[in-house]
């Protein structure tokens, strides 16, 4: 409590002084000196609370020594006093003290009472006391020894925020429980201190191999997937991405003990044909996570497919498109500049072009781009009946899943962009819900050197557009400068599924059935 002035002792006109301990409030067990002529007789102390209207004994010394004196203990009385010193002679002093005998009032609130040793998910709280006081705080094992020692400041009024990021000193402290404590000492020597609880957890949930349920149509996943933790689980996730990185959905269970864990997602609208990835995340109160991947899941269904060979986009976003594949050297190359470039780009292979790079192939999966179907072998479909362009675009997919676990579908080019109406019934039979032609076509099969490329490039690409280019060394020699170029216009290259993803609506290419001439 805030503490008044306190009074300067003054002499009697007999000489009679008290002297109280001072400069700030007093606590029990005050020690009073009366200092007066030896003719004085016993001196008797007395203290009051309301004034001096009523009076209540100390003690009487009656023998003294360097003067008369008594220990006043105050307890439990705090407040502003007068004591008196009353000699036998009638000779009287006063004087006005402060008494304080409440001790702090300390209180610890934890905001987070779980870390993971991390700088980013530290224990804390803060820290409340009703008096002005400099807290200190002492982090403790369960055997008392002492692991950290702070000085806490003030943020606002008498509250202190902290917080421990699992470290004694440059080291990271043992897991395990911790005691907090808060130590307090007010201005009148008042000692208080309250205590918590804070665990410091640096080991992350393990988490078994998902069994997982899905419908082919891409409507429901279940999975069951059993989760061991050592303190309490905040969340598991199960997720389901696109296998080349896309879009994720997701569905999570909040809190709840380890053990078997169920999930289930379901919606109407069915995920778009494809590959998948099922990924179970599991995090504890602590901030610890473990993902673990499940098998992939292959979505097909018939589908209506669409045409599309532009989009209209509020984004400055184009799509670049390569096709054929046959040379691995050229694919690999092109890979690796898209790599540099930290871009996204698509590829329409053929099956057998497919196996003939398993690397290459390998590496556009891996790496996030997108792949499409380009027929088996490159033959044009426009002659195909239904059945025929069916089984040529259910064996090229088979080839992407049997040997890497991912998909052509959604996406279908068909060679030399020439097409049927059984082309497309196929194609929708298939999965593939887009047909993909271009906007874009600097006919870089016929080498017409990288200058020309870039500009024939240039000359036709607009926010939306889409780019077709061919697996050709002379266009893996020509990406660098056009990714260049196409920054400095401020169109920026995304994936096929991003540019479709994020259009108004798309513009389909003219005439139908249609052919471009002379493309490959």
């Amino acid at each position: 409590m805030p503490a008044p002035a306190q009074e300067p002792p003054s002499a009697s006109p007999l000489g009679l002084v008290v002297n109280s301990a001072s400069g700030r409030p007093t606590v029990a067990g005050v020690a009073l000196l009366a200092i007066a002529p030896a003719a004085a007789g016993p001196v008797a102390f007395d203290w009051s609370a309301d004034g001096g209207r009523t009076w209540l004994a100390i003690a009487v010394d009656a023998e003294p020594l360097d003067g008369w004196s008594a220990e006043w203990d105050s307890r439990p009385f705090s407040g502003e006093a007068l004591v008196r010193a009353v000699a036998s002679d009638g000779a009287t002093e006063m004087i006005r003290v402060a008494v304080d005998n409440h001790a702090p009032r300390v209180v610890i609130r934890l905001t987070r009472g779980v870390t993971a040793g991390a700088r980013e998910t530290p224990a804390g709280g803060v820290v409340s006391v009703d008096e002005p006081v400099t807290p200190t705080l002492v982090l403790t094992r369960r055997d008392g020894r002492e692991v950290r020692r702070l000085t806490l400041r003030a943020r606002q009024g008498n509250r202190f925020a902290f917080a421990w990021d699992g470290r004694r000193g440059v080291s990271l402290a043992p897991d395990g429980a911790y005691r907090l404590r808060v130590l307090v000492v007010d201005g009148a020597g008042n000692e208080a201190q309250a205590t918590a609880a804070v665990v410091l957890d640096t080991t992350p949930p393990r988490v078994a191999r998902p069994y997982v349920h899905a419908d082919s149509r891409g409507r429901a996943v279940r999975v069951r997937v059993r989760v061991a933790e050592r303190n309490a689980l905040a969340s598991v996730e199960l997720r389901i991405r696109a296998a080349n990185g896309g879009p994720v959905e997701s569905v999570r269970r909040v809190g709840g003990h380890a053990g078997m864990v169920a999930l289930d997602w379901r919606r109407v609208r069915p995920l778009r044909p494809g590959a998948y990835r099922i990924e179970i995340l599991a995090t504890d109160t602590a901030g610890n996570a473990t993902i673990v991947g499940g098998p992939r899941q292959l979505v097909r269904y018939p589908v209506r497919t669409s045409l599309v060979s532009r989009v209209q986009t509020a984004h400055r976003h184009v799509a670049l498109t390569f096709d054929d594949c046959y040379n691995p050297a050229a694919w690999e190359r092109i890979l690796d500049v898209l790599a540099r470039a930290r871009l996204r780009a698509a590829f329409f292979c053929p099956g057998q072009a497919v196996l003939a790079a398993p690397r290459a192939a390998r590496r556009t999966f891996e790496e996030g781009h997108v792949i499409g179907s380009h027929g088996w072998d490159h033959a044009s479909f426009t002659s195909l009946p239904f059945e025929s362009a069916l089984q040529r675009l259910l064996r090229d997919s088979s080839v992407w899943w049997g040997t890497y676990r991912a998909a052509a579908t959604p996406y279908f080019r068909p060679p030399y962009g020439a097409y049927s109406l059984s082309t497309l019934a196929a194609a929708g039979a298939a999965g593939y819900t887009e047909t993909v032609l271009w906007d874009v076509d600097p006919r870089d099969w016929t080498r017409p050197g990288t200058a020309a490329l870039t500009q024939r490039v240039l000359a036709a690409v607009r926010p939306g557009s889409i780019v077709l280019l061919h697996t050709l060394s002379e266009t893996a020699a020509a990406l660098p400068t056009l990714l260049e170029a196409l920054r400095r216009r401020g169109l920026l290259p995304v994936g096929i599924d991003e540019l479709i993803a994020a259009s108004d609506f798309r513009i389909s290419a003219p005439g139908w059935p249609w052919a471009t001439a002379g493309a490959r």
